[in-house]
């Protein structure tokens, strides 16, 4: 097997090599993890909203199409899109975690609250 290789082709990748390909790998679907607690926590200090997401939602195909080529640490496609699909698929779970704990909707809850409060005054209770 070690006939065939070149300068370009190795049959035997060095360890260094491999624990470079595999920790380039591993930071980069970290990073990738961490993009729903980092809305998270923009959308509950009133940041960003689900609605600004959704409507940035083409700019973010288009960055996480770039990033995914910059964190991939080989140069074919297939590695990108491994990296690409978590991207996107972890923009439309913040866009569900911003819709699910911004404050935009926290504050509408409380107003409804507020508004379905009826003040206790004097009258009947309970129909006497």
């Amino acid at each position: 097997l070690n006939e065939y290789s070149s300068e370009y082709v190795k049959a035997f990748p060095s360890i260094k090599e491999a624990l470079s390909f595999f920790m380039g790998l591993l930071l980069g679907f970290g990073l990738i993890f961490e993009f729903p607690l980092v809305v998270f926590v923009l959308a509950r200090l009133g940041l960003v909203t689900s609605r600004w997401l959704r409507r940035q939602w083409k700019y973010a195909i288009l960055i996480s199409a770039v990033a995914a080529a910059a964190l991939t640490p080989t140069t074919d496609a297939v590695s990108m899109m491994f990296m690409f699909v978590p991207i996107v698929v972890f923009y439309g779970l913040g866009i569900l975690v911003a819709w699910l704990f911004g404050k935009e909707r926290r504050q509408k809850a409380a107003e409804d609250i507020e508004d379905t409060d009826e003040p206790e005054g004097p009258g009947p209770k309970d129909g006497f």
